[in-house]
């Protein structure tokens, strides 16, 4: 029965995929492009985007990945019987040749959602590139990542994320306490049609990693809010993050947190399989009021990358309209807010704001998770939109 829903899950995404037609050129989308190698102005979040929903964020000596994804594969890769891994020659190479950077000081790397497209380049990445990362996500994710036995460098953070019902959650700190996180419950849309594709949990950790592309279960998603933190405890830059489209009220930033800080200086945002949303991201950003907003998880991934100079320009994703996703999102952004749609490995700087916000009257939660440790929170009850049964 096994092998019946495996063949099902992958003829229907591949024909969804295939009825949603061709990836489109990007010629005329203002793709938004800066030398890799370009110094950041003085006070500036530097923020390097690295394709699909990854991104290497830098203020001074503090930085973070969002789940860097460089393996693609074409649609043979998505027949049942197909097996995926992860390039790690390939992963180094783009970090080496392409992104020019080196992630020996990056902290956390958050991970939204355990898809192979977020999810499957993260281990070569804690392996060989950044040695002190800890990876944030779902109890899924911590089970994928036992897999390549990196569970103790995994933290779960179910039990700390703020729910979609409002309530506020708990900040997990980095060492110097210059910088927070906050997991915050959110959703990925369905990829065609009201059928979600690659959904269901993980329950125990596997002996390895997995190895065919519907086996990277995407388990609970999250958004984040990542505040880089001013000496005395306030807000010095603040970032929203979805890696994955969602109808309104998931990704929220709770209105408490919302109180202490009342704008977001970043939010980024996913054009990928977006058309099934047609709301999203603007509830969102009527509520948040970001100062820029980036359009990311844009490109096809379905489009193989050497990371060498005879690359070809990167192609528009399927299910995605992204002159209808700009036209949305302009819509209800602030006037003044920039809307950027970064080519790969190109970098993006943010000016801090010149005078924090106060600190706040009573210090936030904590999480008191640990990496290593393994909550007892059971995942939530499936979903209608998992088109088909794990």
């Amino acid at each position: 029965m096994w092998s019946v829903h495996r063949w099902l899950m992958g003829g229907a995404c591949g024909l969804g995929l295939l009825l949603s037609g061709c990836p489109s050129p990007a010629a005329g989308l203002n793709i938004y492009a800066q030398a890799r190698s370009a110094p950041a102005p003085s006070g500036a979040v530097e923020v390097q985007y690295l394709g699909v929903g990854g991104y290497l964020v830098r203020r001074g000596e503090d930085a973070l990945l969002f789940a860097p994804s460089f393996t693609t594969f074409g649609f043979s890769k998505l027949h049942p019987a197909a097996e995926i891994q992860s390039d790690e020659a390939l992963v180094q190479r783009c970090l080496e040749q392409k992104a020019k950077a080196t992630l020996e000081d990056v902290e956390f790397i958050l991970v939204g959602h355990a898809h192979y497209d977020h999810l499957l380049d993260v281990p070569a990445v804690m392996k060989h590139h950044a040695p002190r990362a800890i990876t944030l996500g779902s109890r899924t994710t911590r089970h994928i990542l036992a897999g390549a036995e990196l569970s103790r460098r995994t933290l779960v953070v179910d039990e700390c994320a703020a729910g979609r019902d409002g309530s506020a959650g708990r900040w997990i700190y980095n060492a110097k306490r210059t910088v927070r996180v906050l997991a915050i419950e959110s959703e990925h849309s369905p990829h065609v049609g009201n059928y979600k594709l690659m959904g269901g949990h993980y329950l125990t950790d596997r002996k390895e990693l997995p190895r065919r592309a519907f086996d990277w279960k995407e388990g609970q998603t999250y958004a984040y809010l990542v505040d880089f933190l001013h000496p005395d405890g306030s807000v010095d830059f603040r970032i929203h993050y979805q890696d994955a489209a969602s109808r309104e009220g998931y990704g929220d930033i709770p209105e408490a947190v919302r109180k202490a800080h009342p704008f977001v200086d970043l939010a980024i945002t996913c054009v990928g399989a977006s058309n099934t949303v047609p709301s999203y991201p603007g509830p969102f950003l009527d509520k948040a009021k970001p100062r820029a907003i980036v359009l990311g998880h844009w490109e096809d991934f379905f489009g193989e990358q050497t990371c060498e100079d005879g690359d070809k320009t990167a192609q528009v994703v399927r299910l995605a309209n992204v002159p209808e996703f700009r036209a949305r999102v302009e819509r209800h952004k602030p006037p003044e807010a920039k809307v950027l749609m970064p080519a790969l490995y190109s970098k993006m700087f943010f000016p801090r704001e010149a005078s924090p916000a106060a600190p706040a009257d009573t210090p936030p939660r904590e999480c008191p998770v640990r990496p290593g440790a393994f909550p007892q929170k059971e995942p939530p009850p499936r979903l209608v939109l998992d088109g088909f049964p794990l």
